[in-house]
C-alpha cells in the first residue's frame, strides 16, 4: 500500500511450523521490505496456494490452484514457507519430544484466559525462547539505532544561535 510504515521502531515476527497462510503473507512482506526481522524454530507451514473446488456430478471434486503466494521479492510460499532470519532455539536447550517441532520452546497455547492467569501466561511467554530471542534481538536493534543517532549528532552540530544586544532602558532620574 502506499504511504509511510506507521513506525520505524525495529520489529520482530515469531513464527513456527504453524504459521501458514496470512501468517506466512505478513511476515514475508514486513521482512522483504526491511520491516522485521523473522524469528522462528522451524519454517513456516508453506500453505501457498489459492484453489477454487468444483463438485463435479458423480460427486467428486476437481481443485484447482487459482494463484500463488509470493512475497514481494518474488519468493515462493508454497511448499517452503517462510525461512527465519534467526532460530529461536537457544543454545544448550534440551530438545522437546513433541510433535510440533517447537524446540526448547515453554509456551502453552490455549492457555484459558480466566482470571489471575495472566501471570501464568506472562511466566510461559517469559520462559519461551522464541520471546526470549526475540527480546535480544529487539534489544541489539534498539542499540544498532541509538548508536546510529549519537553518531549523527556528532557529526552534525547545531548552529548557536546569535545573540542580539539588549539594551536596558534605564527609568528617567527623579
Amino acid at each position: 500500500a502506499p504511504g509511510s510504515a506507521l513506525t520505524h521502531r525495529p520489529l520482530a515476527v515469531l513464527v513456527n511450523s504453524g504459521s501458514a497462510s496470512a501468517a506466512e503473507i505478513l511476515s514475508g512482506a514486513l521482512h522483504d521490505n526491511h520491516r522485521a526481522v523473522i524469528l522462528g524454530d522451524t519454517n513456516t507451514y508453506g500453505k501457498g496456494k489459492i484453489q477454487s473446488v468444483f463438485e463435479l456430478q458423480d460427486g467428486s471434486a476437481l481443485f484447482v490452484t487459482v494463484a500463488r503466494y509470493q512475497t514481494p521479492n518474488g519468493t515462493e510460499i508454497d511448499r517452503i514457507g517462510i525461512v527465519p532470519d534467526h532460530s529461536c532455539v537457544l543454545p544448550g536447550a534440551p530438545a522437546s519430544d513433541d510433535d510440533e517441532g517447537s524446540g526448547s520452546s515453554s509456551f502453552m497455547a490455549g492457555l484459558p484466559m480466566v482470571p489471575g492467569s495472566e501471570v501464568a501466561l506472562l511466566e510461559s511467554l517469559m520462559g519461551d525462547s522464541c520471546v526470549v530471542a526475540a527480546r535480544d534481538v529487539l534489544r541489539d536493534e534498539v542499540a544498532i539505532v541509538a548508536n546510529a543517532a549519537r553518531v549523527a549528532s556528532d557529526i552534525v552540530q547545531p548552529v548557536a544561535m546569535q545573540s542580539t544586544p539588549q539594551t536596558t532602558i534605564l527609568p528617567p532620574p527623579a
